[in-house]
C-alpha cells in the first residue's frame, strides 16, 4: 500500500495545520499526489541546483486559495546514470491548480508540452482517505462489525482515488519520461489501466495473486482489493 513517509514541512509560521481548512485540503491534495508519485519511483528534481531534493517542503508563503504551483520531478536511474541529454537532465513538470474547492493536477515532460495528461481532484476525494487517516492516528481497540465496514469502505475509496492519480498523470508521464531518457519502459503489465490489471488478477488462483502481491507497493494493494 502507498506510503505517506516523506518528509514534509509548512515551512511558516502559519496557524493553520494540515488539513483544516479549504486551504488545508489544497495542501493534503498536494501531499498525497507528491506521495503517489514518489512510490511510482519518481524523485524531486532542482533545476537549479542539479540535485535531488530530499523530502518535500511547502513554500515559506503558501499561495492564496487560487493558485499554481509547479513541482519538477526525474528518476534516480536518470540521475545516477548521468543520462544528460541535450536538454540537460531529463524531468517533467507537474503543476497543480486550485480553482475552488477542486485541484487540477496536470504534467508533461519539462521541455515542451508533449504529452499532457491531467485530472480534476475534488476536496470530497479526500473524505475517506483522511478519515482512515485519522483513525489510524487514534488510539484503536478492537472493532466491531460496524467499524469494519466503514474501515473497509473507506479503504475501496482510498484505492479509487490511488487508480485516477496513477492512471492519468503519473503513469504516462513515467512512460514518457523513460522514453525520452532512454530507459526501458516500466514492466508491460504496470503500465496497463488499473481497471485492466484487476481483470487480469481476477483469473489467477488464490495463491498466485498472494504472490503477485509481493512483488511491490501496487501489487500489494492491487491483491487486497475486495472484488478479487
Amino acid at each position: 500500500m502507498l506510503g505517506l513517509d516523506t518528509q514534509m514541512d509548512d515551512g511558516g509560521d502559519e496557524s493553520m495545520e494540515v488539513g483544516e481548512g479549504d486551504r488545508g485540503n489544497h495542501k493534503l491534495l498536494v501531499i498525497v499526489v507528491h506521495a503517489i508519485m514518489i512510490d511510482s519511483g519518481f524523485v524531486r528534481f532542482d533545476s537549479v541546483s542539479r540535485r535531488r531534493v530530499e523530502g518535500f517542503y511547502f513554500p515559506d508563503e503558501w499561495p492564496s486559495l487560487q493558485f499554481i504551483i509547479s513541482l519538477p520531478y526525474t528518476l534516480l536511474e536518470i540521475i545516477k546514470q548521468g543520462l544528460i541529454t541535450i536538454n540537460g537532465i531529463e524531468t517533467v513538470k507537474l503543476k497543480f491548480q486550485s480553482l475552488g474547492k477542486f485541484v487540477n493536477v496536470y504534467g508533461s515532460l519539462a521541455k515542451n508540452d508533449f504529452g499532457l495528461y491531467g485530472v480534476c481532484l475534488g476536496e470530497e476525494h479526500l473524505v475517506f482517505f483522511l478519515n482512515l487517516i485519522w483513525a489510524n492516528c487514534d488510539s484503536i481497540g478492537e472493532m466491531n462489525g460496524k467499524e469494519s465496514f466503514s474501515n473497509s469502505h473507506a479503504a475501496r475509496e482510498v484505492f479509487e482515488f490511488l487508480k485516477i492519480v496513477k492512471d492519468k498523470p503519473t503513469l504516462p508521464l513515467l512512460i514518457d519520461l523513460c522514453e525520452r531518457a532512454g530507459l526501458a519502459p516500466p514492466p508491460c503489465f504496470m503500465r496497463l489501466p488499473t481497471d485492466l490489471k484487476l481483470k487480469i488478477l481476477e483469473s489467477l488462483r488464490g495463491v498466485d495473486v498472494a504472490n503477485v502481491g509481493s512483488v511491490c507497493s501496487e501489487f500489494c494493494y492491487l491483491s487486497s482489493n475486495d472484488d478479487l
